[in-house]
């Protein structure tokens, strides 16, 4: 399939393989996650994985032009086939970008060191934590990737599942991709710089705050905004005002299993009886999912553009506990 080239123009376009579909529908159900000495890999050699393959291949060759970034088709915890297939997709002229994966031998990282200018690191979308990734294997590969004297990254780095404020501040990389900021809104969570002498200080993890009436969390202190103290609050709402935004406010009522919805009402529990319904007072972060999107995508906008002009130098630090 080729894709109208006058529909990508104005952006950069990247494009993931779905390697970490294929990982979870064949290799989690043969092998168990975590079990990479156990996996049974023989599914590349079945035809619905050779066909996928070729499917990926023949649509970047249709689409190569538009395409800023396109990632290999790994197979997560056997890199001896991940290379087989870079190199396979490499003999019809093509770039891929390479990945190596946390709990591989790091003999490969110096292997696509030798040979690439880009590369990719994965894993933090295999149940693995933030901190023993940073422990086991980013610190090690920044390490390798950065070495002294100068401490500047030898090729540019692509981070998958890497849009934690932890991580992005963390190492210097050159992309990054991930759809858990969504998840942020989704959860009724907006990020909040945290402020340094009167200025936001995106060097440091924002403060993750509920918002919405409808949080479980809403009883435990300084995790909602309802429980925060009154000058965590201002602070909060100061910061939402800059952005243009608002708190609002919601009211929540039982209502029988035939109610229809009003107008400025939403479905707040349907799983039991009586059903409970959320009317909207005030539309703000507090009831609209959107809004909230849209606060934590400006941080994250605002974060792109706290960062120095890559390359940056960059050496172990200590580890602390993120959350």
């Amino acid at each position: 399939m080729k894709v109208s080239k006058g529909t990508c123009n104005s952006v950069r376009v990247g494009l993931d393989s779905g390697a970490h579909s294929i990982y979870l529908k064949f290799f989690a159900k043969k092998g168990g996650i975590d079990r990479y000495d156990r996996a049974d890999f023989s599914y590349t050699d079945e035809p619905e994985f050779k066909k996928y393959l070729q499917d990926y291949i023949n649509f970047l060759l249709d689409n190569e032009e538009i395409l800023d970034l396109y990632v290999n088709l790994d197979i997560i915890g056997n890199p001896e086939k991940t290379w087989e297939i870079q190199k396979y997709i490499e003999s019809y002229g093509l770039k891929p970008l390479p990945v190596f994966h946390f709990g591989e031998d790091f003999k490969w990282l110096y292997k696509y060191l030798d040979e690439y200018d880009y590369i990719g690191l994965g894993g933090l979308g295999q149940d693995i934590s933030k901190n023993k990734w940073i422990s086991m294997f980013g610190d090690p590969c920044f390490t390798i990737i950065c070495p002294p004297p100068t401490y500047m990254p030898r090729v540019k780095v692509h981070g998958f599942a890497v849009t934690s404020p932890d991580m992005l501040v963390r190492y210097p990389w050159a992309s990054v991709d991930s759809t858990s900021w969504v998840m942020y809104g989704k959860y009724g969570i907006i990020l909040v710089p945290k402020k340094e002498q009167g200025k936001f200080d995106y060097t440091k993890s924002p403060i993750c705050v509920g918002v919405s009436r409808r949080s479980p969390k809403m009883s435990i202190d300084g995790i909602h905004f309802l429980s925060m103290p009154p000058t965590f609050q201002i602070a909060v709402q100061e910061y939402l005002e800059e952005k243009g935004f608002i708190i609002g406010d919601s009211t929540f009522k039982e209502v029988s299993t035939d109610y229809v919805l009003q107008e400025n009402e939403n479905w707040c529990d349907r799983k039991r009886t009586p059903y409970v319904v959320e009317s909207i007072i005030e539309r703000g972060v507090c009831n609209d999912h959107k809004q909230r999107d849209h606060v934590n995508l400006m941080y994250f906008l605002d974060l792109e553009r706290s960062f120095p002009q890559w390359p940056w130098p960059w050496k172990a630090k200590k580890l602390h506990r993120l959350c």
